[in-house]
């Protein structure tokens, strides 16, 4: 007999997470206006059923984070209540709930959806506090993700080790490890100490705010992946302890952590170590994510059979999970056919970062043997959390629905390995839909998302985002934005590794704003002003993208008037822009750092914290890794705010020089103009957080401005 669990509030005691998450959606009272119910499954599938009963919405499922997902899927496609990063939650407590009027079913065999790339915990979460974290776990849930990557507070483990165990002082100890704002490259063994020293308090409030993360999901009985060992070590510990250790390559110009051999015995002791405090702190999992020499050259004398083997072995005898995964990211050409020889099947789960670009899950990722390993399909669509609409969604569902279709029974699912979150959120509807539908057409998909995402139907709403899925939608890599990058005639790109250029119909984009704009009398709501922004925000990007061609056009032919008149025009479109994304609060830099000082709890504090924040989205690092290690502009932000204090005096500057006939400023001119912006606080003049004006007028007025002949 199967046990059927009815969660409907007025039918219990005790408030169930599916009751939580209900009242912190949709506010107090809010899980008595519906009916829920965990029912085991027929065929051991996860599944939710959608229905209704007595007058109010009823929601089946398998389990909680089944039924959390259902109720996901009435809100958006019952009730056109689509909750995102720009709405976590809604009032749903007078909201009139629609009544289903048949049963519907959804049902998966994508055992795991995973959720979150490493780069995430730096370039979009080093400042959250749980409140943040909370609505994240709810989004989670709401999406069906059981696989999330949670790394939260790993420093704290490596604080105590060397502390506690290896006679390390606390400043040295906190000299290892890395500032807030660059955690996940310094658990990567990118460098050491960069960003820090951080307060003793930050160990103790992440070390609590990881407990918390993990408690929550564990009650959605999700497994959480966690940060296993991979041999690093402090560069002194040969001097403190007498190990021998291996030298790294370097990573953009920073030294590296070292490492120890894996099959050296102290690479045991420091794992024991390493397993005993995580377990301590955050318990045991199923799942440890471990990438070794990534995105760096593997020393020639290190056996990578070998090495890997003991990494997986150690992770077996220390962690306390019986039969603990390795999770391992496929970047390039990482991890070598010698890691998928080494490792046996099952032990290993591959998440190929960018499968709709790389592609490689096409060979299986077979041993040479023939023996296949497990992977997950994953969507990696935004590097350094920078801005732009762009991601390939046609190719990404079609794309899953290949690989799902060839490999059965060693794609387990599914993940987002983006670097940072908050944008570009039709992406990640369609993705965590994927699984719960046995087809999916993008044409087709498309045509109903402007009801999920504005709660009701709309012709002109329909059309615009058909003009951005052939464009922006069709687009893997975006462009990035010309008013974000060191200035230059031409901008090939904002940062080292991407590319200004343009590969889309800038008029779809154009009239997609056109068609948004004319529906701010039928449309409304925090989704519909965060996308006129956004959209907005992109053809003033587009356009400035063209003024700047013609204003090297102009220059090279000697045409002066012509070139200064589209050197103010370019210059006004900077102030413009930074003008509409200071209309809300998901375009401002205000929101970022004041959510870093928010940390503090001195002003010293505070202000570290800033600098942290200030630091990684301009230049990154130092002056060498910054100019010869290529990372400063990597996390440029085309934020309200920034555009004005820190990209517009670049380009005033060059313009400057340009119409003097001297020459432009020198990488190191540039850097100190960065790095003084960079290390500048905010504690008296502090960049606003509120909205300084409607989104949608202001939209609309300086659309109307630059493409009048548009103008509806």
């Amino acid at each position: 007999m199967f046990l059927v669990l009815i969660l409907s509030a007025g039918c219990r005691l005790s408030p169930t997470p599916v009751d939580a998450l209900l009242n912190r959606i949709g506010g107090d009272g809010t899980s008595g206006r519906f009916i829920t119910v965990v029912k085991p499954s027929d065929d051991g599938q996860d599944y939710f059923t959608i229905s209704s009963e007595k007058g109010k919405p009823k929601i089946i499922g398998n389990s909680y984070l089944s039924v959390a997902t259902g109720i996901g899927w009435y809100l958006k496609y019952y009730a056109g209540v689509c909750l995102t990063w720009n709405q976590l939650t809604a009032d749903l407590t007078t909201f009139e709930l629609p009544l289903p009027q048949k049963e519907e079913t959804h049902r998966t065999n994508v055992i795991r959806r995973q959720y979150l790339g490493r780069c995430v915990f730096s370039y979009s979460t080093p400042f959250w506090d749980w409140e943040r974290w909370e609505k994240e776990i709810d989004w989670m849930a709401l999406h069906g993700v059981n696989m999330p990557l949670a790394i939260t507070g790993t420093s704290v483990v490596w604080y105590n080790i060397l502390v506690n165990d290896l006679g390390y002082t606390k400043e040295e100890a906190k000299a290892f490890i890395g500032g807030p704002a660059f955690q996940t490259w310094f658990l990567g063994a990118n460098f050491e100490g960069w960003g820090g020293p951080n307060p003793d308090s930050w160990f103790e409030g992440q070390k609590n705010l990881q407990q918390k993360i993990l408690a929550r999901m564990r009650e959605w009985d999700m497994k959480p992946i966690l940060a296993g060992y991979s041999g690093m070590v402090p560069r002194n510990i040969g001097a403190k302890k007498g190990w021998e250790i291996t030298s790294s390559p370097k990573w953009c110009n920073f030294t590296r952590a070292e490492y120890i051999r894996p099959t050296d015995p102290n690479f045991n002791k420091m794992a024991q170590l390493y397993y005993n405090e995580m377990k301590k702190l955050y318990g045991v999992v199923d799942y440890y994510s471990i990438d070794l020499f990534i995105e760096v050259n593997i020393p020639k004398d290190v056996n990578i059979g070998d090495t890997y083997r003991n990494v997986y072995n150690a992770m077996k005898n220390y962690s306390g999970a019986k039969e603990p995964q390795w999770v391992i990211q496929k970047w390039g050409h990482h991890p070598q056919q010698e890691v998928l020889d080494a490792l046996t099947p099952g032990n290993l789960i591959l998440l190929e970062l960018n499968s709709v670009v790389a592609k490689q899950w096409v060979n299986s990722f077979q041993q040479t043997n023939g023996t296949p390993h497990e992977f997950l399909y994953c969507l990696l669509n935004n590097y350094g959390g920078t801005v732009g609409l762009h991601g390939p969604l046609a190719k990404t569902i079609n794309d899953f629905y290949e690989a799902k279709s060839r490999f059965p029974n060693t794609m387990l699912g599914l993940g987002a390995t983006m670097e940072a979150i908050d944008n570009n959120p039709v992406l990640y509807e369609a993705l965590y839909e994927l699984p719960w539908r046995s087809k999916m057409e993008a044409s087709e998909w498309i045509k109903t998302y402007p009801q999920i995402r504005y709660g009701k139907v709309n012709e002109p709403a329909i059309q615009a985002w058909e003009l951005l899925l052939r464009s922006v939608y069709q687009n893997s890599g975006g462009a990035e934005s010309v008013l974000c990058a060191r200035p230059a005639m031409p901008v090939k790109s904002a940062s080292s590794w991407g590319s200004a250029a343009i590969n889309w119909n800038t008029k779809d984009v154009r009239d997609a704003a056109a068609l948004l704009l004319m529906q701010h009398n039928e449309l409304n709501g925090s989704n519909y002003r965060y996308d006129v922004v956004d959209v907005v925000r992109q053809t003033l990007a587009d356009h400035a993208n063209g003024l700047l061609k013609r204003i090297q056009s102009a220059h090279e032919a000697k045409d002066i008037e012509l070139r200064n008149a589209c050197i103010d025009t370019f210059l006004n479109v900077i102030l413009d822009q930074d003008r509409l994304l200071n209309t809300h609060p998901d375009f401002m830099l205000g929101k970022w750092i004041a959510n870093a000082r928010k940390m503090g709890h001195t002003d010293a504090e505070k202000n570290f914290y800033e600098k942290n924040a200030r630091v990684q989205i301009s230049t990154w690092a130092d002056r060498e890794q910054a100019h010869w290690g290529g990372l400063r502009d990597y996390a440029h932000k085309e934020w309200g705010g920034m555009l004005r204090d820190y990209y517009y005096p670049r380009w005033v500057t060059y313009f400057d020089r340009l119409k003097t006939g001297t020459n432009p400023p020198s990488a190191d001119e540039y850097f100190d103009m960065e790095w003084a912006w960079a290390t500048t606080t905010s504690e008296t003049n502090p960049y606003p957080i509120t909205p300084q004006e409607d989104p949608v007028s202001v939209a609309r007025e300086l659309f109307s401005k630059y493409f009048s002949s548009t103008k509806k």
